[in-house]
């Protein structure tokens, strides 16, 4: 099955910060020598992605959080971060005005903790060039789900044969690691970056039994193929070991 991990953005009003020799008084037809505009159009979030193979239909992301960053790309410097979407939109100006130059405009979710999002990475970025006088339209930027999530589930007959105390470490092969347990049931796990496979060790404890099984490891994969970001693994334990379905 597949999921469209896409939020179309589209900016709602036009807006404008001064930067650096840039910051002066003027309107869209008044730009200061060796300057020009940015001109981001209306932001919305598109809602109807179909995701078939996940317990909700939406992640109910909310646009307007979502933070943004004009980077320069031949210095690598970040020349205004908005940490929010909204806060561009409080913005007095009515387009973002910049020395003449090369830059991406760079549009994100949220910030990574050690690897792991507690909710789902979108992102989108594009390239674009400042010309002297000159307004840049960018019309629309696709922000894509970047990471690869896992969501781990327990079936009733698991449920039946096996105690609670259960442990499931999930690695991602590089820099992630999550520890599932009872306590954080329902959690869905987003890395941000994965290496050949998904690490699971597992340790379950049967009801009519007083030793836990010895632990077991396994590696998921997508079919023969490693995970890549922009796919869900969707891993449900029903006896000892796991099954997997993915969506991308």
């Amino acid at each position: 099955m597949k999921m469209k991990y896409n939020i179309s953005i589209l900016l709602f009003s036009l807006f404008c910060m001064l930067v650096a020799s840039c910051q002066k008084d003027m309107d869209d037809t008044a730009l200061p020598e060796g300057c020009g505009g940015l001109n981001l159009r209306t932001v919305a979030v598109e809602d109807s992605s179909e995701i078939t193979v996940i317990r909700t239909k939406s992640f109910d992301m909310d646009v307007t959080t979502f933070q943004v960053e004009i980077i320069n790309r031949i210095t690598g410097e970040t020349v205004k971060k908005y940490t929010s979407y909204q806060e561009m939109l409080d913005g007095e100006r009515p387009m973002v005005v910049l020395p003449v130059g090369s830059y991406k405009v760079y549009v994100y979710s949220c910030e990574p903790e050690n690897g792991v999002y507690d909710k789902p990475y979108f992102m989108a970025e594009q390239n674009f060039e400042i010309e002297d006088k000159t307004v840049t339209t960018v019309d629309k930027l696709v922000c894509k789900f970047s990471n690869v999530g896992v969501d781990i589930r327990m079936s009733d007959n698991f449920n039946y044969l096996f105690s609670d105390n259960y442990s499931i470490i999930v690695e991602n092969g590089q820099n992630g690691k999550v520890t599932y347990t009872r306590e954080n049931k329902g959690q869905i796990i987003y890395f941000d970056r994965i290496g050949e496979s998904i690490k699971l060790t597992v340790t379950v404890q049967p009801k009519n039994a007083g030793e836990p099984y010895p632990t077991r490891t396994y590696y998921v994969k997508n079919g023969n193929g490693n995970p890549s970001i922009g796919e869900y693994y969707i891993i449900t334990f029903d006896g000892e070991k796991p099954a997997v379905k993915v969506s991308f």
